[in-house]
């Protein structure tokens, strides 16, 4: 069983985190708001299956926050016109189905 604190699981809750920012209007997807959203993101997705001792809390906090500061090295999510996320797409490559 995975914990928490390992890579895809973290890697999830940041997606997460991600997907409920970018829902919010330009302009209101700053570093603040991230943080907010972070705050309570355990109790909005509680499919993460997030610590619940107190310690263990606070470090899965801190290893989703580190990753989420990434983000804004590479762009600045609010300067950017949002016009759908998690598009599906279903491609036949060369006979190969998804």
């Amino acid at each position: 069983m995975e914990s928490p604190l390992d890579p895809a699981p973290l890697g999830t809750a940041t997606h997460n985190l991600f997907e409920d920012l970018i829902a919010r209007s330009m302009g209101e997807r700053g570093l603040a708001a991230a943080a907010t959203l972070l705050a309570d993101l355990e109790v909005h997705h509680r499919d993460l299956g997030a610590p619940t001792a107190p310690d263990d809390l606070a470090r899965w906090r801190n290893e989703v926050q580190r990753r989420m500061v990434g983000l804004w090295e590479i762009e600045n999510p609010d300067e950017i016109d949002i016009v759908s996320s998690e598009l599906h797409v279903n491609v036949d490559l060369d006979g190969i189905k998804p």
